[in-house]
Order: C-alpha cells, then structure tokens, then sequence
C-alpha cells in the first residue's frame, strides 16, 4: 500500500455483510471486497473495524471458528497491503468525540467518520442510520458508487 492513496475508507458493515451469506447486503459486500482484493480499489479502515467486524461476527451467527477465520483474513489484508489500518491515537480519539457529539452518532462509528474526515475520503457503509446522520459534511458511499 506504500505510496498508493486509499480510495474510500470502509465500514465494518461491508465486511460483515460480505462475511455472513445471509446478510442482506451479502452480495454488495462481496462485490467490494471483490474490488479490494483485485486493487481495482484501495480501502483503509481504523484499526477498530477489525475488532468491530469479529465481534459482530461471532454475535450475530454464535460461531467463533467463522469469526477467527474473519480476523486471519483482515490480518493477511492488511500485510499484503490490501486494507490499510489507520491507528487510533490521543489527536485522532479527540476529533471522534467531537465528531461523535456533533452528529450524535455512536462512539465506533465517530472513529471511522474521523478516519474519512482526516483523508477527505468518503465512506463505504451499508449502515443507513450512520449514513443519514453524516451525510453532507462526510460523503457516503455504496458498492455501487465503485
């Protein structure tokens, strides 16, 4: 990933549709993941979606084999360059409570819009709440925006 801009900063919830077959946005996911693992786009992420797409995992179908699998997966991305993670530092958590306050959205979700303010880069979530919260200020995207 060194020396190549991110093109969308991506939400947990792509992941974790794109994880889970009877997700209903299953086939959207797929299609992004798809376009990352091709370099047809370049995704980054806060280093919390990991953690975010495990949990989400292993809650919503209770099997932890699938949800360690998922985890191997974001790891090995992440080393082959295909998902850059952005740390989570003291000036960064700063501009998510503000950014968390300002549009009254959840503590995870101002980590990731943090993230795409900072790069100036739209996200890609399937999460329609986070979506109409932000929009204006923060653009979003959708797979088909690709």
């Amino acid at each position: 990933m060194k020396g190549e801009m991110a093109d969308f900063v991506i939400d947990s919830s792509v992941l974790v549709a794109s994880l889970i077959p009877s997700d209903e946005f299953f086939r959207n996911g797929v299609s992004v993941v798809r376009k990352v693992l091709t370099r047809q786009k370049i995704a980054c992420a806060s280093v919390i979606v990991p953690v975010e797409v495990c949990s989400a995992i292993v809650r919503r179908t209770g099997d932890t084999d699938n949800a360690r699998e998922a985890r191997m997966q974001l790891q090995k991305w992440a080393r082959l360059g295909l998902l850059e993670l952005v740390d989570l530092n003291k000036r960064r958590m700063d501009k998510a409570q503000e950014l968390a306050i300002k549009y009254s959205i959840k503590g995870m979700d101002a980590v990731i819009v943090q993230v795409a303010d900072e790069r100036s880069l739209p996200i890609l979530t399937f999460d329609k709440e986070l979506e109409t919260k932000i929009s204006g200020p923060i653009r979003t995207i959708t797979d088909e925006d690709l």
